[in-house]
């Protein structure tokens, strides 16, 4: 009995100090768009085409979903996709967190000045939940959006001449 009572005592005790051993909740945290941008929208903004760029995003794993005439979607992460079409790359994170539009917006000021001399317009807010910046580097148009609503948030990155 009292071996008993000793063996429970001690798997009891090892389940807490499991329980307090597991590392604290950690919050998603954004993907990364740079490498995205760099290995399959600009090439196909330098007149690439849209097959070139689903095969750039292969590497970074994005998976083929859909084709029309002029456009092709990839998608990571079932809430991660790219619309590529001629001269058009559209980024969509569906489900972002609160914190993502600051660290992609932080992450497009790094990488923009590789493309020489760029510009950033103010985070413009909207009314209706949706806040955004724009950004001209290398030619080229970059419009960062946060889109809230009752039901959730999602990040789009367009990129276009």
């Amino acid at each position: 009995m009292l071996r008993t009572g000793l063996m429970t005592a001690l798997l009891a005790a090892g389940a807490i100090q499991g329980a307090l051993a597991q590392p604290a909740f950690q919050p998603r945290r954004a993907p990364q768009f740079a490498p995205l941008v760099e290995r399959a929208c600009l090439p196909l903004m330098r007149g690439g085409t849209v097959s070139q760029a689903v095969e750039n995003a292969r590497p970074l794993a994005f998976a083929f979903l859909a084709k029309n005439a002029t456009q092709a979607t990839v998608q990571r992460d079932e809430n991660f996709t790219t619309t590529f079409g001629p001269r058009s790359c559209f980024i969509t994170l569906a489900y972002a967190d609160a914190g993502f539009f600051p660290a992609v917006e932080s992450e497009l000021r790094a990488f923009l000045p590789r493309l020489g001399r760029y510009w950033a317009g103010a985070i413009e807010p909207d009314a209706m939940g949706l806040r955004y910046r724009k950004y001209r580097a290398g030619g080229f148009t970059f419009v960062l959006e946060e889109q809230i609503d009752e039901h959730s948030r999602r990040l789009n990155l367009t990129v276009g001449p």
